[in-house]
């Protein structure tokens, strides 16, 4: 191909550029290329610029991330090595936890926790910057792709010769291309609709459903600094520095329901309503450790919390949290059009996790929740009011 020719059989593409660009543009080609219906127009603008970084550069920037991964078939290791920390354990509880060592009997807890965990530790190294795109469509399996290849094949054949031979033969391939891909795609939401039927479990229902909302990914575009100055704006507020606004406690008679001492049955519930397969937080460790170490660790964790509910003073690793932005649409410059979502210390959700039980408890026992609040209620739906709703206009409309 050569300037002048066309770039296919039926339209004529140019370039258009503002005339102080003029100049600057030169060595324009059309390339041939087998992967494409069309040719595409390339040319060079000179201009006087910093030099850009090769691709390579870029791709060598990885990031290696450390997390644990429970494993059913290392549970016996991860028990005998819990154990093994048993006297660790026991004279960390037995210490009087205060304001000066909760956080360095913090670290150490997790430090005996993550020891134990060792042999669960993964290392996956990624990219900053990923050039492969992921597939939306997982019917589209090597039988497709060699189909696509015969059919580019048949045009760049005919493109070259211009004979009926060569462009039947392309009309044919391309025809089988395309009944291979409708046959392909039909046979796949066929077994997806079969194994939806079958499925009763909803962690297996989700798994379906995203493989079905596969996306291609989008890299972030914006750098550490940019993130950390969004995140102290969104999270900026004022606080006062005194506390009139608080109600003062009335100490001669204390609402059992929320000031009683932490027990270790309330502990023991919140563990086991944590959910497997979750990212831990800063200190790395997964709710697997603790559901599967109970009898040795919940003491520890009682001392703790009593201590955190008496001095009001949390310890310094828990209230850390790793932030990560997840993109939802439009520019991938624009840090408003990322989701965030905080992974925070396992620790932390099971001691919030028992004040929102007391607070729910409380709230119910002296009816602090009128009965017409039905979003975000255990027994309680926003269904029964749209009941209610659709049932007063269909009455109101049958009057009419």
């Amino acid at each position: 191909m050569a300037v002048g020719d066309f770039t296919c059989r039926s339209v004529v593409d140019y370039v258009i550029v503002s005339l102080d660009l003029f100049e600057m543009v030169n060595n324009l080609e059309i390339p041939v290329r087998v992967e494409s219906d069309h040719f595409p127009l390339c040319y060079t603008v000179e201009v006087n610029a910093i030099p850009l970084k090769s691709k390579e550069a870029f791709n060598n920037k990885k990031i290696i991330i450390n997390k644990y991964i429970w494993s059913d078939d290392r549970f016996q290791t991860f028990h005998a090595k819990i154990w093994g920390r048993a006297d660790d354990i026991r004279n960390l509880t037995n210490q009087e936890i205060g304001i000066d060592n909760m956080n360095i009997i913090v670290q150490s807890f997790t430090e005996i926790l993550n020891s134990a965990g060792e042999d669960m530790l993964h290392s996956t190294t990624i990219n900053q910057i990923h050039n492969q795109k992921r597939s939306n469509k997982p019917w589209f399996n090597q039988e497709c792709r060699n189909a696509k290849t015969c059919k580019l094949i048949s045009l760049q054949r005919f493109r070259e010769s211009g004979t009926n031979h060569d462009l039947a033969l392309y009309k044919d391939t391309k025809r089988d291309y395309e009944n291979l891909i409708k046959l392909k795609k039909n046979n796949y939401d066929i077994y997806i609709q079969d194994e939806l039927r079958t499925i009763s479990d909803e962690k297996c229902l989700w798994s379906v459903m995203k493989k079905q909302k596969r996306h291609a990914f989008t890299p972030n575009q914006l750098e550490i600094g940019e993130w950390a100055n969004y995140f102290k704006n969104l999270c900026k507020t004022k606080c006062s520095d005194t506390n009139d606004d608080l109600q003062p406690h009335d100490n001669d008679n204390p609402n059992l329901l929320l000031n009683a001492p932490i027990s270790q049955s309330e502990i023991l519930n919140a563990v086991y309503n944590l959910k497997k397969n979750k990212s831990a937080g800063p200190d790395m460790i997964i709710p697997e450790f603790l559901k599967y170490s109970c009898d040795l660790t919940v003491p520890l964790i009682h001392t703790l919390f009593n201590s955190i509910f008496n001095t009001g003073h949390f310890p310094q690793g828990w209230s850390r949290g790793v932030i990560v932005p997840v993109y939802k649409k439009n520019n991938t410059r624009d840090p408003n059009n990322y989701r965030a979502i905080s992974l925070l210390s396992v620790f932390s959700k099971i001691f919030t996790g028992i004040l929102n039980q007391r607070l729910k408890a409380w709230a119910n026992e002296y009816n602090k929740i009128p009965e017409v609040q039905a979003g975000f209620r255990e027994g309680y739906s926003t269904i029964d009011h749209v009941f209610t709703l659709s049932a007063i206009i269909q009455r109101y409309l049958s009057r009419r």
